[in-house]
C-alpha cells in the first residue's frame, strides 16, 4: 500500500485500499500454489500488530515532543488500525454500496 499512499485518507479509503490490496496478494499467492487467506484472518492479525507499533510510536513521540500534533497523527492512524478488523467482521458493509448496481 505504501506505493499508492494516500495522505489524509478517510476510514472508507483505508478499508478499501487495505482489503483490495490484501485480496490481490491472495490472488497472486493462489496462482503460485501458496496458501491463501480469502477470509482475511491474517489481515486482521496484521492490523492488530500495527496497532501495537502505533502505540509504541506514540509513546516515543510523547517522550521527545511537547507538541500534540505528531502524537495525534499516530493516534488517528491507530483508530483506523483498530477499526479495520471490525469492518471485516461486519462483512465489509461500509463499502458494499461501491459494488452494487443501482
Amino acid at each position: 500500500m505504501a506505493r499508492y499512499h494516500l495522505p489524509l485518507a478517510t476510514e472508507e479509503e483505508t478499508l478499501f485500499r487495505s482489503v483490495s490490496t490484501y485480496l490481490l496478494a491472495q490472488y497472486f499467492r493462489q496462482k503460485q500454489g501458496l496458501t491463501t487467506d480469502f477470509e482475511l484472518n491474517r489481515l486482521k492479525n496484521k492490523y492488530a500488530e500495527i496497532s501495537i507499533i502505533n502505540m509504541a510510536m506514540a509513546a516515543r513521540l510523547r517522550s521527545v515532543s511537547q507538541e500534540d500534533s505528531a502524537i495525534n497523527a499516530v493516534v488517528l492512524l491507530d483508530v483506523f488500525a483498530k477499526m479495520l478488523p471490525y469492518s471485516i467482521d461486519d462483512s465489509l458493509e461500509e463499502i458494499r454500496y461501491l459494488f452494487l448496481q443501482p
